[in-house]
């Protein structure tokens, strides 16, 4: 059975109640405002250092969507194709792929 990631699009939260964390959540009209996907206790890293990871992690699947979005709109590249379209349209498959767990 093949698992689908919980759609976007997801926002950060930084907690401060006697702990650092940060909390990745898809916005809802629940009382609390939002769905948690994940949550992390900062640990080991700069406080910035992590809020900026946990930027990423939640702009995670709008990347998807734009990867996908442009695999479709400039398909499988020619030989007049330059080398740097090559080598970034197959890094785009592979990380495509791999985000849907797709690759072995």
């Amino acid at each position: 059975m093949k698992v689908q990631h919980t759609q976007g699009p997801w926002e950060t939260h930084q907690e401060t109640e006697g702990r650092c964390s940060v909390r990745i959540c898809k916005p809802d009209s629940s009382e609390r405002g939002c769905h948690s996907i994940a949550e992390a206790e900062i640990l080991g890293i700069p406080r910035l250092e992590a809020e900026a990871n946990a930027r990423l992690i939640a702009a995670a699947p709008e990347l998807l969507a734009a990867l996908v979005k442009l695999r479709k709109a400039a398909p499988q590249p020619t030989r007049a194709t330059a080398m740097a379209y090559q080598e970034a349209y197959f890094d785009a498959s592979f990380l495509i792929e791999r985000a849907k767990g797709e690759t072995k």
